[in-house]
């Protein structure tokens, strides 16, 4: 059997959220490369790079990094844990697109229906004043604008200000 390389940790180069349980090794190998692609779902890639060390693994590794860090960000993204353990103050809550050199606050809108066509926006999507909100989701011109960020942008939520309303 061949040696492999297997790159599935694409959550910490995306800023997707971890999985919940983290596989062991005899996960892995049982059942690879299919569990292996629902480990890398997780991560945001949907498919695991394989890299084999028989060809060149410098060349493959570099590619699989490469592809990785062109992906497009998500316009979703599940709201993190409370940072104290408590419940999360949904009113407390802040995302922000960030290029490495400049830092954009984007906007808080109540739904879907408040999304400004020129500024964009975010909103939960369960108003949390009716339930529990489990996503935030980027508004239409908010998500183009993330899918157009060069390689190497990334979206940030904070927890613990108050939120930045329009």
């Amino acid at each position: 059997m061949r040696s492999l390389l297997l790159i599935t940790a694409a959550a910490l180069l995306v800023g997707a959220a971890p999985a919940k349980k983290l596989p062991t090794p005899t996960d892995i190998v049982n059942g690879a490369p299919a569990n292996l692609d629902a480990i890398a779902k997780q991560g945001g890639t949907n498919k695991a790079f394989i890299v084999d060390t028989q060809q060149d693994v410098t060349k493959q590794f570099q590619d699989a990094l490469d592809s990785i860090r062109g992906a497009r960000l998500a316009c979703e993204y599940q709201i993190p844990p409370a940072t104290t353990g408590g419940t999360l103050d949904y009113r407390q809550v802040n995302v922000a697109l960030s290029n490495g050199t400049q830092k954009t606050v984007i906007y808080y809108v109540k739904n879907g229906a408040a999304c400004d066509a020129s500024s964009g926006g975010w909103y939960y999507d369960v108003d949390p004043a009716a339930g529990t909100p489990t996503k935030i989701i980027a508004c239409p011109t908010t998500c183009s604008a993330f899918q157009a960020a060069p390689n190497g942008a990334s979206v940030g939520i904070a927890l613990g200000c108050t939120t930045i309303v329009k």
